[in-house]
């Protein structure tokens, strides 16, 4: 990866900084409501009334989302979506086959590494977690924490949360190519060129995994994680779309 590459990822990983969770995933959400901002005087009362209620519920959802976060995850809860490196291989992979009961839905170990390493598109959701947290909660991805910094006195570690994995693509929808992978990748010369796999020049994300960790699924993470991953891809003016890979869901009479 090139230093230019490199320079736009840490400029990617700054902006969702900035973009989400800076004090948890429900900081202010009872402010964020302009968007469902009712004027009394441009419609009539039912229209207000309705309006009104459904602006209610969804704050009664987001802080009924937010209690129950607190209840799964009992620590700071600071996370910060940055780019997945061959540092979070192993990681990556132990999310695929805890999440995924179906081998077939999973992600191989060789794709992994191979999006990770060629597409600059792939992210992960990592907060920092001390060892004295993990006796409140069992973290499958903890097991591949690395230090947040050597010599720390508590021991903290950076856990990953949630991957993004995804390659960039040619076409307006996801393709067999697009899922492939030149059999010779890891040679640059030999594989520049090859139609399989992350197309540099593409304009379409190529969504192939998106997984939270199970341990703290249904609290909101995924949604907040997917809204900021495509957020800060549409800033970073990179591709025009995303596509993603769906199963037709058979009818039975």
């Amino acid at each position: 990866m090139g230093s230019m590459e490199k320079k736009k990822n840490n400029e990617f990983a700054s902006a969702a900084r900035d973009m989400i969770f800076s004090g948890g995933v429900f900081e202010n959400l009872e402010n964020d409501d302009s968007d469902g901002a009712i004027d009394d005087g441009d419609a009539d009362e039912d229209m207000v009334n309705s309006k009104r209620n459904f602006c209610q519920m969804r704050i009664q959802k987001r802080n009924s989302e937010a209690g129950l976060l607190k209840k799964v995850i009992p620590f700071h809860w600071a996370p910060m979506l940055s780019p997945l490196t061959e540092n979070d291989i192993d990681t990556c992979v132990t999310l695929e086959n805890v999440a995924l009961s179906e081998a077939r839905y999973r992600s191989t170990r060789e794709k992994i590494e191979y999006r990770i390493r060629k597409s600059g598109v792939c992210y992960g959701l990592f907060n920092t977690v001390r060892p004295s947290d993990v006796k409140k909660i069992s973290l499958t991805t903890m097991q591949h924490s690395r230090p947040v910094e050597s010599g720390r006195c508590d021991g903290a570690k950076h856990v990953m949360f949630a991957h993004v994995l995804a390659t960039l693509g040619t076409h307006p929808v996801v393709t067999d190519a697009d899922m492939a992978m030149p059999e010779n990748w890891r040679d640059s010369k030999a594989s520049k060129g090859s139609p399989l796999g992350h197309q540099s020049s593409g304009r379409t994300i190529c969504l192939h995994s998106f997984i939270v960790c199970p341990e703290v699924q249904g609290v909101g993470i995924g949604k907040t994680v997917m809204k900021s991953y495509l957020e800060l891809m549409n800033a970073s003016g990179m591709a025009d779309r995303v596509a993603i890979i769906c199963q037709p869901v058979s009818s039975h009479s």
